[in-house]
């Protein structure tokens, strides 16, 4: 239980809190020993938690023109963080600043910090929630997404700015798409099929544009098929249409546009070998196959040990694969 505060002494407890922060959000570049690996981009790794199969999740390696591009985005954030420690807005930036560096144990101490000061917002539930996933503590991240649906029910939706923005420069979601879509993925890899379809149905809903209807479409479907909804599968695939006007989420309508063919990847011509490179597709494809009954599913478990390869392990197709071998298993 969180100790009380004394209004006199919130102040006081709010300045040491922002001083932790600060200590724990200094990034390794700055001490002498690790300075000449940051500068040329060889960041130290470090484990961020423990994969659903039991291997360590190492933080990601990036490359020099990356690093230092997110370590300078990461810095202003720190500095805005540092001049108004009690504004939310620079408290989560920080945050989600700290998970593109891939520090996503130092992100979720960030967002637990505003949880403990903003307890209402909900958008510190939302993307602990997300990195949770990540470091693949769903049990945490379900209960976060369960309280930050309560926060915004009733409330007016707002866009969620985007921490890598897409080509056009346009956000297309918002903070109650993003907490539903998050919700409902950690059901689905939990396995909880019937939860995971009415979170997604809410999202899918309240897609009011291309890009969201593609996203929560494509788990849409893939949980109403697993749950022997055919009908409701084909008249969803009805509205996924080949000339879609999308901005970001190309991945998703590939996929959508195979399964409603109703062919098989060598009829289709579905670029295997350009799919197998990323994780997204390559589970698009593998639960295709999955889907097939015990005849695919042989290819399917390939599939999946292709992708859990593959060097992105906090893209969600690389832990929805994961989550895959480990429920066979």
């Amino acid at each position: 239980m969180k100790p009380p505060i004394h209004p006199g002494n919130r102040s006081i407890s709010r300045i040491v809190s922002c001083l932790f922060l600060i200590l724990i959000c200094i990034p390794a570049g700055y001490s002498q020993e690790n300075k000449e690996m940051w500068r040329k981009g060889e960041a130290r790794e470090t484990e961020q938690g423990i994969s659903l199969l039991g291997k360590p999740l190492l933080k990601p390696a990036l490359n020099t023109e990356a690093l230092q591009s997110l370590t300078g985005k990461y810095n202003i954030a720190l500095e805005n963080f540092r001049s108004d420690p009690g504004n939310p807005e620079a408290h989560i930036w920080l945050g989600r600043r700290l998970a593109y560096l891939g520090d996503y144990t130092k992100a979720i101490r960030v967002f637990s910090d505003g949880i403990y000061f903003f307890p209402s917002d909900a958008r510190f539930y939302r993307h602990r929630g997300h990195r949770y996933i990540t470091i693949r503590k769903l049990d945490f991240a379900l209960e976060d997404f369960e309280k930050a649906a309560k926060l915004i029910e009733g409330k007016k939706d707002k866009i969620e700015p985007d921490g890598a923005p897409n080509a056009a420069g346009i956000p297309v979601s918002t903070l109650h798409s993003n907490i539903w879509y998050h919700l409902g993925l950690t059901q689905y890899l939990l396995e909880d099929f019937e939860r995971a379809f009415r979170s997604y149905e809410r999202c899918y809903k309240e897609s009011d544009n291309n890009d969201k209807k593609v996203s929560s479409g494509y788990w849409l479907y893939l949980i109403a098929k697993r749950l022997g909804k055919e009908k409701y599968c084909v008249d969803l695939l009805s509205k996924m249409e080949k000339d879609m006007k999308l901005i970001e989420n190309f991945a998703y309508h590939e996929m959508l546009m195979f399964y409603k063919s109703g062919l098989t990847p060598e009829k289709y011509g579905l670029p295997v070998d350009e799919i197998m490179k990323d994780p997204t597709r390559a589970y698009g494809l593998g639960i295709w196959y999955f889907l097939q009954g015990e005849v695919g599913q042989v290819k399917a478990l390939e599939i999946f040990n292709k992708i859990i390869e593959l060097p992105t392990w906090a893209s969600f197709g690389y832990i929805a694969a994961e989550a895959e071998i480990a429920h066979l298993k």
